[in-house]
């Protein structure tokens, strides 16, 4: 649904700066509703995004809180792990948390 409009709203700014009879082509001016359009574009795929990851994130959360506690040797297992997809340099905390969840509930 949201990439359909996602679509139809970039598609739209693209039709309005083709249009050579409007005055802001003519002009070589910005044309206001195609920014306008695509920013609406932009913020509704962001948003999906943010919605899509934060779905991802509370069903790990739930599905680890599921299970019966961790006792420490558990933990300081994990925590022991060679993370090799998460790299120092360009740390995310979210991404760093999802594969702590994830090697735990591989144990």
């Amino acid at each position: 649904m949201s990439d359909d409009l996602i679509h139809r709203l970039r598609k739209r700014a693209e039709i309005r700066k083709s249009i050579t009879s409007r005055k802001s082509v003519q002009n070589n001016e910005p044309d206001r509703i195609s920014d306008l359009l695509e920013e609406s574009a932009n913020k509704i795929e962001s948003l999906t995004r943010d919605l899509i990851g934060a779905s991802l994130y509370e069903h790990d959360y739930k599905t680890l809180m599921a299970k019966p506690p961790l006792t420490d040797e558990e933990i300081k297992d994990v925590l022991r792990t060679n993370f090799d997809d998460v790299y120092l340099e360009d740390i995310d905390l979210v991404e760093f948390a999802r594969a702590i969840l994830r090697k735990v509930s591989e144990k």
